[in-house]
């Protein structure tokens, strides 16, 4: 399993952007999936539902194998 990146030291990007993460956001103390959004426009790269309060990202994990 992967392990907590902060996002102070580094953000998703090189084929992470635009992609469903786990992150752990202090709005609530909790751990939620969450979606970092790259505009194609220039804009500021961005956490779709708790932007500032996420402060901690990981890929998700490999889903289980078929039964």
């Amino acid at each position: 399993m992967s392990k907590w990146i902060k996002c102070s030291e580094m953000l998703p990007g090189n084929g992470y952007a635009d992609k469903e993460f786990l992150v752990y956001e202090t709005l609530n103390n909790a751990v939620q999936h969450d979606y970092y959004i790259v505009p194609d426009d220039g804009r500021k790269p961005f956490w779709n539902h708790y932007d500032k309060y996420v402060t901690h990202w990981m890929p998700l994990p490999e889903p289980p194998a078929p039964v």
